[in-house]
């Protein structure tokens, strides 16, 4: 890509839009399949505000100009804003240009060497430099440390965490009831069994219905990647629901017909 001289819009009298010159591969890193070398290239943003689409015509202070394509280009995004309020032509690669452009990610200094390579060896040039067309997004891609150290990575221990408390808790409001079954004859295996099976029921049938509904989500929200999660879906349920099983486990193992009186004192 290289600058020319500005466009003047005939409609815009007095006000001049800056131009570039560029090749027809440029075409490709715009987002544009197919190489359009008749007429110019206009971005989205300065389409929209010109009230203009592909194949209209542009009256101009170099005449009738074809517009060939409406590129995508956000404004808003941290990008190079240049491209977004500019009229591109393009052209066969003649002469010399004044940036190379690339599509690459992640960058790596491999890369950066080779896009060097485009600089002309003309005397009294200075080192070309290398930049990326939109740096908030990063200048390396960290994925894996990112996924590392993301605040979810905690969320088995606490789904398990969690569902130890409830099941504590439930279980500890029928410490009355398990002191009452053991004085009436219930042996403290067959109680243990009954408290697995109804732990087993209730927490299983709400991890079900948990893993299920985030699943469907993700489905929708991020449909690209969501089968790659269900196994961490699966593990958080998993673990909530062995935690509450295994409180109220605690609880009817623990729990004695001698604290019979004590519980019903202390009944609510």
């Amino acid at each position: 890509m290289k600058s020319v001289a500005p466009i003047g819009i005939t409609s815009l009298p007095g006000v001049t839009t800056p131009s570039f010159a560029t090749t027809l591969g440029f075409q490709k890193v715009l987002g544009l399949g197919a190489a359009l070398n008749t007429g110019v290239l206009i971005s989205e943003p300065l389409a929209k505000r010109w009230k203009i689409r592909s194949g209209d015509l542009l009256e101009t202070d170099q005449g009738p100009i074809s517009v060939a394509a409406i590129f995508p280009y956000p404004e808003n995004d941290g990008r190079d804003s240049r491209l977004a309020n500019a009229v591109l032509f393009p052209s066969l690669p003649t002469g010399t240009f004044d940036e190379c452009w690339a599509d690459v990610w992640p960058s790596t200094a491999g890369f950066d060497s080779l896009i060097r390579a485009s600089q002309g060896t003309g005397s009294g040039e200075a080192a070309a430099s290398v930049s990326t067309l939109n740096p908030t997004f990063g200048l390396v891609f960290a994925g894996a440390d990112e996924y590392q150290a993301r605040l979810t990575r905690y969320s088995p221990a606490a789904s398990a965490a969690l569902g130890l408390v409830i099941g504590l808790l439930g279980g500890a409001r029928r410490r009355l009831e398990y002191a009452s079954s053991l004085h009436a004859g219930v042996t403290s295996g067959d109680l243990t069994l009954t408290a697995l099976v109804e732990a087993a029921v209730w927490a299983g049938v709400a991890g079900l219905v948990a893993t299920a509904s985030v699943v469907l989500v993700a489905r929708f929200a991020v449909p690209l990647i969501a089968e790659d999660l269900y196994s961490h879906f699966l593990l958080i349920g998993g673990l909530g629901s062995l935690g509450a099983i295994t409180g109220s486990l605690l609880i009817a193992t623990f729990s004695r017909e001698s604290r019979l009186f004590k519980y019903f004192k202390e009944r609510s």
